[in-house]
């Protein structure tokens, strides 16, 4: 290649023409998404919007200035414009619901379900196609489809049963291990929780747990937590596909991580090829198989439901392991913040389990102030602060206002965990909210922390089974101590994905 032709190709990328073709591209998707969306004068109001930005240079101002967090800023709208707002973002509009009463109609509104279809991905530069929507990005018959096969063959492996209850008493023995290694010095247990939680899903979908020295794991591990901790860029591609074309930036970054995930995913489904055997499945993976076999390819149904086993065993992952690890690290904060909170789980225990053995899920009903602080954790940590978006197909009606086709509805629920109309003193962590006068357990309908509907979180009983064995069983043995008692810890989270806590140390010192 001669130098006239290096230097115009350098041109062409230069940073300006880069931002002139960008610009282009940006002003071309906002006129035709301007052309589609018919106006209506009876949408849902809301703050004024930039010419084509819309709502983004005062999110950006809000972030700066304010310090606000996406849930933050949901939390504005609907104190300044009502429960049901309306935003633009480059020429599309999302409507913000807000409130326990407009977000529990949307959750449980059956045509307000779907999905975007912008879910479906292309990239280019050897990053390999992303069609999949597994079961959270998925709408439709192919939902359906994927969410009750997934649900039927998870409880066939006994997920969600009592008699479950022994996979998760067995992954909870090697995080007590780990954690008496490290004889009350200071540790993050982050990794470690992720570790565990992870292998719980890894026994049934994979058939095998994973040594926590294992540096195979541990990449995985690192993976799913930097997937995780990139929202904006994966939605930045979900709603603009073309991002994805460009082989620079930040999306870049989050189609690589895609990339490996898969690649991970797919190597332990080509592992079970090999060792097929239709007669005996010894797992997820094996019995997703069995169907494709049985099935054939015939029709589109068929191929749409083969050609999403990665992004289903994505799914799993994604939403199995960072929130159940996340809720137990806050769980673990609390309990060094509120040491006389601590102190009386571990008498209710010490009194209905005793020191010989470790707390069983036949326990249960004979601890309810320990179902009250899982409660009051999950409610004031608000892990999920917001579902996936929902996406309106047709012209449509909610709350007394008109939602044209293609609007992105987006609940907020956080904001059903701090309603003060609901619960008193919403922001002060206080377990008894959750025990009537006879100290039973009572839990309020409004507490939708798994979501609520159709699409209510897909592993929601092993979750709670998840985290009730694990936390017990970790106060069972331990008390969890600031490695400094002058330290101030700070309860403000860190917003991903998830609502997460700020990295800590902990001191576990076992008790006699």
């Amino acid at each position: 290649m001669d130098v006239e032709s290096t230097s115009h190709n350098d041109s062409f990328f230069s940073i300006p023409m880069v931002l002139i073709c960008t610009t282009i591209i940006i002003l071309t998707l906002f006129w035709i998404r301007r052309r589609s969306q018919s106006p209506s004068a009876n949408i849902p109001p809301g703050p004024k919007p930039w010419p084509i930005l819309g709502f983004l240079p005062d999110a950006i101002r809000m972030r700066r200035q304010d310090g606000f967090a996406l849930h933050q800023m949901h939390n504005w709208l609907g104190k300044n414009f009502g429960p049901v707002s309306t935003t633009y973002i480059f020429g599309i509009r999302v409507v913000v619901v807000n409130g326990y009463k407009a977000v529990n109609e949307l959750l449980n509104r059956h045509d307000l379900n779907a999905r975007s279809s912008h879910g479906t991905m292309e990239t280019q530069n050897g990053v390999p196609p992303i069609h999949q929507t597994g079961i959270l990005r998925s709408s439709g018959d192919l939902w359906k489809e994927l969410r009750k096969f997934s649900l039927t063959t998870l409880r066939g492996f006994g997920v969600g049963k009592r008699s479950f209850e022994e996979h998760i008493a067995e992954e909870s023995k090697y995080l007590l291990e780990e954690l008496a290694s490290t004889n009350g010095s200071p540790y993050d247990p982050t990794v470690l929780l992720c570790n565990g939680v992870s292998n719980v899903i890894c026994s049934v979908v994979f058939g095998k747990r994973h040594d926590y020295s294992e540096q195979k794991y541990q990449y995985f591990v690192h993976m799913i937590d930097e997937k995780i901790a990139n929202p904006e860029s994966l939605l930045a591609i979900t709603a603009f596909p073309i991002l994805g074309k460009f082989p620079f930036g930040p999306t870049k970054k989050a189609l690589k991580q895609i990339s490996l995930l898969r690649d991970y995913y797919k190597e332990m489904v080509d592992e079970h090829v090999k060792t097929f055997d239709p007669d005996n499945p010894r797992d997820f993976i094996d019995v997703y198989l069995n169907e494709i076999s049985l099935r054939g390819q015939d029709t589109l149904q068929d191929k749409l439901f083969a050609d999403n086993i990665l992004a289903v065993l994505d799914d799993f992952f994604l939403a199995g392991t960072e929130t159940t690890s996340t809720t137990l690290r806050w769980a673990l904060l609390y309990m060094m913040n509120y040491p006389k909170i601590q102190t009386k789980i571990q008498q209710e225990i010490d009194t209905v389990v005793g020191r010989d053995r470790l707390p069983k899920l036949s326990d249960k009903v004979d601890l309810p102030y320990v179902e009250a602080v899982l409660h009051e954790i999950q409610r004031h940590a608000s892990i999920i602060h917001t579902t996936g978006p929902r996406y309106v197909p047709e012209d449509t009606t909610f709350e007394g206002y008109d939602i044209p086709k293609g609007t992105f509805l987006i609940p907020n629920l956080y904001s059903t965990t701090r309603d003060p109309s609901i619960w008193q003193d919403p922001d002060d962590f206080y377990p008894e909210r959750f025990l009537d006068d006879n100290g039973c357990v009572n839990k309020p309908k409004q507490l939708m922390v798994f979501g609520s509907g159709r699409r209510v979180c897909l592993g929601e009983q092993l979750a709670r089974m998840e985290l009730y064995i694990i936390f017990t069983h970790l106060l069972h043995r331990f008390t969890f101590k600031k490695p400094d008692e002058s330290t101030i810890l700070d309860l403000k989270p860190k917003v991903t994905t998830v609502m997460a806590p700020k990295s800590y140390e902990l001191c576990a010192v076992e008790r006699d």
